[in-house]
């Protein structure tokens, strides 16, 4: 079996640069921007589905009365009070629904009545019940309807139309032989042409027609005892090309049931209808099958299939071909029910034309029901949207969303349960190992907690990725009245704050943007700040400007390492080692030759050179010892010394006080 290797505590087969740590020493480039994930309970988007917001506006489209986006809001885009902190917050930030919900939708009938069209809630849960729609179909125009559509949500309108169709082409038949022919699109995407015909006498003989499959003879009677219908089917084999030929026979005894050749012809030459023996019978014989039937993958285009049909059969007669039948889709034809080609037949397309138009909205998503034809006007509300809290057992899978492709550098966690606290420790140290992309973590207690209960929560955490903000604050919400929010709202500000400074800038004496904080039933600020601290919590004390970050904390206790319990270093780290991963990936897949060794160890200490000149994560590294690089097969282990940007956080002035003489 192929190798691997253990990545913090987890085996991986998969090819890679994992970074481990080594801190023994303390007892990419610069990331634009950093983005922010918030895991929490939003009904309105699917569960455990990530969704992307890049601005103030775009976030609160996603459902404009929800309180919590709203209160989230506020948050993430007015982080900050602080000149050092961007006022327009992170640009990119992803919200995860940890909760399930599921779409309200409503299926739009033809006129059969079948399903023809699917319009569901682009806002999930209960959310999506509050969306009205509205069709109507104008159809002055018999062959062209028009569709107009209309939905609104929360005071949200939106209209699409008139939507009208644009008829490809038409077909007709002009064929003899008195042949019945019907055309058709159906859900398979088969586009056919039947053909059949009737009252067929002994000793007629069809003349040579197009075909397109086996076919199907039907008598009108048994034979007499003694007697046999014969009829011999000439023409082109469809699968060799080459000329052949088959005989349906029926017996006196047999029955008078249709058969059909187990052969396929794509022309026929002739059809010859004989009787023998016995005491002869009058039956009349019907024949059947296909004159036409292909799909949309043997012919991709409309043109395509236009040329097919014209030169298929000269009975067949194809006009008013479209300009854009070169580039439409035969697949986005109108599914039509077999209809006689006595007049030129229309295909239309109608239903591509109104999924372009409905995929605009923001409010629906609309799909077409397979094996339906086109809506008929219909109105009301959308149903069916559902939606529950999140409980403690779905915090992990709304965590692992979050994987490496989301690049995301800070996550907070909406939730107060232990639980819930414990996915996000385990989420961070994921992607500080296998997960390959390193982020922290930001979350709060419940609000009111009391000090041995916050003292309690930050020891079970003890991690250097994950923060613990113990404190509710007012906020000023966006519209302009201030709100009282639980100490995990309190910390999504303070993950927001961090995305909104430069990497490895510290949010110590930084002034988030409340009014006021408040403290629990049994701790204050003002008495216990020097305990809270030392059990790793994040506070907020009043300053001289206003309430201000007392000290920016992990909940690291297993030492006082400043480069663990600083969260501006722990991002200082991840951020150097996201730019040596992004050098090294380069070479995973390259042969290992005499050179690999001396090229990666050239690669990694340039970089880190670099990296300490800038300040980009480090503060400098111990250049005289260098990188080393060692082979355990396909395995390369580099190893280097840097160290952190540490914060300043204490200054021991001593000034000297000097006699003075005083000369009169």
């Amino acid at each position: 079996m192929p190798s691997g290797t253990t990545v913090g505590g987890r085996f991986t087969r998969r090819p890679g640069v994992n970074v481990t740590v080594n801190r023994s020493a303390n007892a990419g480039r610069r990331a634009t921007p950093k983005r922010l994930a918030v895991v929490g309970d939003f009904p309105f988007l699917e569960q455990n589905t990530p969704t992307l917001c890049t601005s103030l506006r775009s976030m609160l489209k996603l459902s404009p009365v929800d309180a919590n986006l709203k209160r989230a809001a506020a948050c993430i885009y007015r982080p900050g009070k602080d000149s050092r902190i961007s006022a327009s917050g992170p640009s990119e930030v992803y919200l995860v629904n940890a909760g399930e919900s599921t779409q309200a939708s409503v299926t739009l009938v033809d006129s059969v009545p079948n399903g023809a069209l699917t319009i569901s809630s682009k806002a999930w849960g209960y959310a999506g019940n509050r969306t009205s729609y509205a069709l109507v179909v104008d159809t002055t125009v018999p062959t062209a309807p028009t569709y107009t559509f209309t939905f609104n949500r929360d005071g949200v309108p939106e209209r699409f139309g008139p939507i009208v169709g644009r008829s490809m082409f038409s077909l007709a038949y002009s064929g003899n032989d008195s042949f019945v022919t019907l055309a058709g699109f159906n859900s398979s995407g088969e586009f056919f042409v039947t053909a059949s015909k009737d009252a067929i006498a002994i000793g007629d003989t069809l003349a040579s027609f197009a075909w397109d499959g086996a076919v199907s003879v039907d008598p009108s009677r048994e034979p007499d005892a003694l007697e046999t219908y014969t009829v011999t089917i000439n023409g082109t084999n469809k699968v060799t090309g080459e000329a052949d030929t088959q005989d349906l026979t029926w017996t006196n005894g047999g029955g008078h049931a249709a058969k059909s050749t187990t052969k396929t012809f794509s022309t026929i030459t002739s059809i010859v209808f004989a009787q023998a023996g016995g005491t002869p019978t009058t039956p009349t014989f019907t024949v059947s099958g296909d004159m036409v039937r292909v799909t949309t993958e043997q012919f991709p285009y409309v043109k395509d299939l236009t040329n097919y049909l014209a030169t298929k059969s000269a009975d067949l007669t194809v006009s008013a071909v479209d300009s854009l039948a070169g580039s439409t889709l035969t697949s986005d034809l109108d599914i039509k029910a077999a209809t006689s080609l006595g007049s030129a037949v229309p295909f239309r397309v109608t239903m591509a034309y109104i999924l372009g138009a409905l995929a605009g909205s923001a409010l629906i998503e609309a799909e077409a029901v397979s094996g339906g034809t086109l809506p008929v006007a219909a109105s009301g509300m959308l149903t069916g949207g559902t939606q529950s809290a999140a409980s403690d057992g779905d915090w992990p899978a709304a965590l692992a969303t979050l994987n490496r492709s989301k690049r995301v550098r800070v996550v907070s966690l909406l939730a107060s349960s232990l639980a819930a606290h414990q996915a996000l420790v385990a989420h961070c140290d994921t992607m500080w190992g296998v997960g390959r992309y390193e982020c922290q973590g930001w979350t709060g207690t419940a609000a009111q907690a009391t000090k041995d209960t916050i003292k309690t929560r930050a020891g079970d955490l003890n991690s250097d990725k994950v923060s613990l903000v113990p404190q509710e604050a007012k906020i000023i919400a966006l519209s302009g009245v201030q709100e009282r929010v639980a100490p995990y709202w309190y910390a999504l500000m303070h993950a927001a704050a961090q995305c909104s400074v430069g990497v490895a800038v510290p949010l110590t004496k930084k002034r988030l943007n409340v009014v006021e904080v408040y403290d629990g039933p049994d701790w204050s600020v003002e008495d216990d700040v020097e305990e809270l601290l030392g059990a790793g919590l994040t506070i907020t004390t009043q300053g001289e400007l206003g309430p201000e970050i007392e000290r920016a904390l992990t909940t690291h206790l297993a030492d006082d390492d400043d480069g663990r319990t600083a969260p501006s270093a722990m991002e200082g780290i991840a951020q150097y080692i996201l730019r040596q991963r992004a050098l090294l990936e380069a070479t995973i897949g390259d042969p290992a030759v005499a050179t690999t060794g001396p090229r990666i160890k050239g690669l990694v200490e340039t970089d880190t050179k670099l990296a300490a000149l800038d300040g980009d994560g480090i503060s400098g590294w111990d250049e005289s010892q260098g990188a080393s690089v060692e082979q355990e097969g396909g395995r390369w282990i580099v190893g280097v010394a840097v160290a952190p940007i540490y914060e300043i956080t204490f200054v021991d002035f001593t000034p000297s006080i000097l006699p003075v003489s005083f000369q009169v």
